[in-house]
């Protein structure tokens, strides 16, 4: 692998780690308010509706 190409694959993974964290940054408070914050309970999803066990 010459320079160039390793340099490159550097720059790829900084942007896909970018993206990574921009996602979670992004997305965390729809995460505290229907995962963390949400009913505690055991969900089944049936092809009609949802069941609570």
């Amino acid at each position: 692998m010459s320079a160039t190409e390793s340099l490159a694959t550097g720059y790829v993974g900084i942007a896909g780690f970018t993206v990574l964290i921009w996602d979670h940054i992004d997305t965390f408070t729809t995460e505290v308010t229907y995962i963390w914050l949400g009913e505690k309970s055991l969900r089944v999803n049936d092809s009609s509706d949802t069941k609570v066990l």
